[in-house]
């Protein structure tokens, strides 16, 4: 039994500052794009993005709430947009704050699951509804320490860099 190639997408995709751009393959202008909310300080680009059939998945530390625990720190949070139009589909916030200078998430979807390593923990979450599956610490790590811990699967690997 063989399976089908994947029609190509007629869409190419960058995820650069605070700012997810879906391109037209054939003409090169855009077709959409997605802000994520931006803390502001030097490191507020660190995020990263994965396509995954018609979803595009996007990690980032957005703003804490305001009021009394706002600061520079910001809260680990998965947003899944659509592959076509670019409209939210779920946005799961997640994991302690952290401090965005020393933070680099990582994202791996491996079949129906949303891996993210966030502030020595590593969260699983459902890639149709954004719901938390399970979440566990990282062995030998605490939220305090500044890593990029890289996650596996049979089917992939990422880790993302400081």
């Amino acid at each position: 039994m063989y399976r089908t190639s994947p029609q190509p997408s007629t869409l190419v995709f960058t995820c650069a500052g605070n700012v997810v751009t879906a391109w037209e393959r054939a003409t090169g202008r855009p077709a959409w794009h997605h802000e994520v909310p931006r803390i502001e300080n030097q490191f507020s680009d660190r995020m990263r993005c994965v396509v995954s059939g018609d979803r595009v998945l996007v990690v980032a530390l957005g703003p804490m709430p305001s009021g009394f625990f706002a600061s520079p720190s910001g809260v680990t949070t998965v947003t899944c947009l659509s592959h076509d139009d670019g409209r939210v589909l779920w946005q799961t916030p997640m994991g302690p704050p952290m401090n965005f200078g020393h933070f680099a998430p990582t994202l791996l979807v491996d079949e129906d699951l949303v891996l993210v390593t966030s502030a020595g923990f590593v969260f699983a979450l459902g890639l149709e509804d954004g719901r938390a599956r399970w979440e566990s610490a990282v062995p030998g790590l605490s939220a305090r320490d500044h890593h990029a811990v890289g996650v596996m699967t049979r089917s992939g690997a990422a880790q993302a860099d400081r």
